[in-house]
């Protein structure tokens, strides 16, 4: 866990180990990061650190937080917004913190990849533009969930794929998942009729 005041001093602290931990990413792998690492990067010291956080691993947690209520300001400020231009601007957050998105991978912890989408989807008002005004809250809540694993997956893939792709390239692999999955349930319907 972290333990964050929101005195600006506690704040630069974190903001101070989260930038460490993103050049300690560049060559160490998170579950080999260690708080020492954190202090010879940032001189931050132990008792700071451990003032503000538990584990390493927590510094990545806070930074997820940081970015999803980021996100979800940042979108919900602008008035209007395509379907396309939301993912491709939620999977460029993502691929701009390449690093975290990297150590959570590389680390398994899709769990995480995934909690933070969805509740920033489950946050977000200005989705609530992309759903027919008719859908219930149940099935909001499926197409929020598989709306975020699709993304948590084009992520975890643009990851293994050596980190090539833009937005919109992975936006366009997105897609098309949605459309085979689409033509999949035509194709059972069209066999039952």
């Amino acid at each position: 866990m972290y333990h964050i005041k929101s005195d600006r001093r506690s704040q630069a602290s974190a903001a101070q180990i989260v930038r460490g931990l993103q050049e300690c990413l560049k060559t160490t792998p998170l579950k080999a990061v260690t708080v020492s690492d954190l202090h010879r990067t940032t001189g931050i010291s132990r008792a700071t650190f451990y003032r503000l956080f538990d584990t390493p691993e927590d510094v990545l947690i806070y930074q997820l937080d940081q970015m999803t209520a980021g996100a979800v300001e940042s979108y919900d400020s602008q008035q209007t917004m395509s379907t396309t231009q939301l993912l491709e601007q939620t999977i460029a957050l993502g691929l701009q913190n390449h690093e975290f998105l990297k150590a959570l991978v590389e680390n398994g912890r899709h769990d995480l990849l995934f909690q933070y989408t969805e509740k920033s989807f489950q946050k977000l008002e200005s989705i609530k533009q992309i759903f027919p005004e008719d859908l219930a809250p149940e099935e909001r809540n499926y197409v929020i969930a598989h709306l975020s694993m699709g993304m948590v997956a084009s992520q975890i893939t643009w990851a293994r794929n050596g980190q090539k792709e833009t937005a919109k390239d992975v936006v366009r692999h997105l897609k098309s998942y949605a459309q085979i999955i689409s033509s999949l349930f035509e194709e059972e319907k069209e066999e039952q009729q």
